[in-house]
């Protein structure tokens, strides 16, 4: 799945699954005042057995923001704001290497949809 706005992209997709453990990778690039890119090849999704009501909540405009947990350190945020617009706010990074890079999307309208319903089929 790609996202992107401004001057953000975030790309990131299902690479394995071991029983209920599921691992993505991600690609991410921040192009503010220069370009930051970041690659996490095997991030390993903290999900619970109440993630898939979670993720349905949010899409159906029933719960205002929602966070999934990473390994080492990094997460997915997304919370709802005026409008129907969805901020996807992440970051990516390595607690032992001390580098991360966060970056933010805004999707509007039918890609905020979009974006919420190939989210939980990642899962």
């Amino acid at each position: 799945m790609r996202i992107d706005s401004d001057n953000n992209c975030l790309t990131f997709e299902r690479v394995e699954q071991k029983g209920s453990t599921v691992f993505w990778r991600f690609v991410a690039a921040v192009n503010n005042a220069g370009c930051l890119a970041a690659v996490y090849g095997r991030a390993k999704v903290h999900k619970t057995e109440e993630t898939p009501t979670q993720i349905a909540n949010f899409a159906a405009h029933r719960a205002r923001h929602f966070e999934l947990r990473l390994s080492r350190g990094s997460w997915l945020r997304l919370r709802r704001g005026r409008g129907g617009c969805t901020l996807v706010r992440y970051r990516l990074g390595q607690w032992g290497s001390g580098a991360s890079l966060e970056g933010r999307v805004r999707l509007k309208g039918k890609s905020a949809e979009t974006f919420c319903r190939e989210l939980g089929g990642l899962l």
